[in-house]
């Protein structure tokens, strides 16, 4: 986890760029200026993370649950996307160790 970056590589698996930090699941704003990913490990709550390209501390964190068997279990993961105009992060967030409902996060104040 500690290693984990978002990063764009080669076809050869050189790194090109560091786009944020953690994200195992990750998507990028529709100009690319910000990435979301999550943190999907055993034993960690399930947070999403809200980054400026190329820095890897992020700027804003949502979540924060951690429901080890909604997330390892059943296989829900939080899997951040942006909305179409950037404004919105939508995901899945477990609400009991049995339950998810899907949620988003207006995240325009923070884009400044």
């Amino acid at each position: 986890m500690e290693t984990s970056r978002i990063q764009r590589f080669t076809p050869n698996g050189e790194c090109i760029e560091t786009l944020g930090g953690i994200g195992n699941h990750i998507d990028g704003s529709p100009d690319r200026s910000y990435f979301v990913g999550d943190r999907a490990y055993p034993g960690y709550p399930a947070d999403i993370f809200l980054y400026r390209r190329g820095e890897t501390t992020p700027i804003a964190t949502f979540g924060g649950q951690n429901f080890q068997n909604c997330t390892w279990k059943l296989q829900i993961h939080p899997n951040p996307t942006f909305s179409r105009d950037g404004k919105r992060i939508y995901f899945n967030h477990p609400v009991s160790e049995n339950r998810t409902e899907a949620c988003f996060v207006e995240i325009n104040e923070l884009l400044k």
